[in-house]
């Protein structure tokens, strides 16, 4: 019944993004090896033992890797565009409307919002600006 429920829910829930969770041309569900023959070898490498084991770093966006899976990505580079056409750049307003509820964040002293999609908590938009879109990332938790 509670999956019947949930169903149900996501399919009515209203002003969220529709498909998967996207940043540039990449999704969560890339391995590390469809990145780097998309993106190329990147300008640094950071190796560590936790939940995210391997960070890549390119000159437009950074990648987050949990062994060989894409668990997040993050970007300062105006015109970088996660779904719907919300972009680093544009007015922070324009992620709510298409998004719908904005989540306030606050986090090592900074400003965000989170956007979550409907019955889908483990990964999320997270956007940080003021007037304009700073920086967007695509924000997951095991």
């Amino acid at each position: 019944m509670k999956n019947l429920l949930f169903i149900i829910v996501a399919f009515f829930s209203h002003g969220s993004y529709s498909e998967e969770l996207r940043l540039g041309d990449f999704t969560l569900s890339m391995s590390k090896d469809q990145v780097l023959d998309k993106k190329g070898e990147p300008i640094e490498r950071i190796e560590q033992a936790d939940l995210i084991t391997d960070i890549f770093k390119y000159i437009d966006i950074d990648f987050y890797f949990s062994g060989e899976s894409l668990i997040g990505a993050y970007s300062e580079k105006e015109g970088v565009c996660a779904n719907n056409n919300i972009c680093v750049g544009v007015r922070m307003g324009s992620a709510s409307e298409v998004w719908g509820k904005a989540y306030p964040k606050i986090m090592q002293g900074k400003e965000y919002l989170e956007f979550y999609k409907p019955g889908e908590f483990s990964c999320w938009y997270r956007i940080g600006g003021k007037d304009k879109i700073k920086s967007i990332e695509i924000a997951c938790q095991p």
